[in-house]
C-alpha cells in the first residue's frame, strides 16, 4: 500500500512538471520618451575610375563599405553572365580586359550586393548598387561608362 502510494505520488509530480508542446503568449510594454522606426541598410554609392593594370587599361569599381547599424559583407558579379568578382578589402572590385573576355565590344552592368552578416534573404538587409562598364572591341580597353 506505501508502495502504491508512492507511486502515486511520483507519477503526479511527473506529470505535474511537464509543460504542454506548445503554448502562446503575448509581451506587451509601452515605450516612453523614445520614438520606434524601422531601418534599412543605405546604398553605397559605386564610384568607377579608369587604370592600368599590366599595360592594360582596366576599370576599378569602389565604394565605402557600410558599417551602420553592422559592418556589411561585399559580393560583385556580372549581372548578364553572372560571373562573380573578387572583392579587395571589401570595398572595390578591378575589371581586367582578360576577366571580361568573352564581352568584347559590350558595355556590362556590374552589381555590388551588400548584406548584413547572419541574415542576409530578410527583407531590408540587402543592398544593391549597379555600375555600367564598357568593354573596347579589341579587349584591351575597359571604361567606365
Amino acid at each position: 500500500m506505501r508502495r502504491a502510494a508512492a507511486v502515486g505520488v511520483m507519477a503526479a509530480v511527473v506529470l505535474a512538471g511537464t509543460s504542454p508542446a506548445a503554448g502562446t503568449w503575448s509581451d506587451a510594454a509601452i515605450v516612453t520618451g523614445k520614438t520606434l522606426t524601422t531601418t534599412s541598410l543605405t546604398t553605397a554609392p559605386l564610384d568607377c575610375e579608369e587604370v592600368t593594370v599590366l599595360l592594360a587599361n582596366s576599370a576599378r569599381i569602389y565604394w565605402t563599405p557600410s558599417t551602420s547599424p553592422a559592418s556589411l559583407v561585399y559580393t560583385a558579379r556580372i549581372v548578364g553572365s553572372g560571373a562573380n568578382l573578387d572583392v579587395t578589402d571589401n570595398s572595390s572590385v578591378v575589371l581586367t580586359p582578360s576577366l571580361l573576355s568573352t564581352l568584347f565590344g559590350t558595355t556590362v552592368t556590374v552589381r555590388v550586393t551588400g548584406t548584413l552578416p547572419g541574415n542576409p534573404r530578410e527583407v531590408g538587409w540587402i543592398t544593391q548598387a549597379d555600375e555600367q562598364v564598357a568593354v573596347g572591341p579589341a579587349g584591351l580597353i575597359v571604361n567606365c561608362a
